[in-house]
């Protein structure tokens, strides 16, 4: 695997989660393809990592769109 060299923190959060820290002042940046993500002191919350939401990435690899 490719994983970049960096100590920032991803995490992907459904809707209500992102709202919340939007609310709490966290800065939000919309990309060019219209990707919104939410940062602070290195961490970066998003509704989509890969095109894929918090519900498929809880869903057992046997059912997820994730290949490996």
């Amino acid at each position: 695997m490719k994983i970049r060299s960096t100590n920032d923190i991803d995490l992907v959060v459904n809707q209500s989660v992102y709202d919340k820290f939007k609310d709490k002042g966290w800065k939000e940046f919309v990309h060019d393809d219209g990707k919104r993500v939410l940062t602070r002191d290195g961490y970066h919350l998003m509704l989509q990592w890969m095109g894929l939401n918090i519900h498929d990435l809880q869903k057992p690899l046997s059912t997820s769109r994730i290949s490996l």
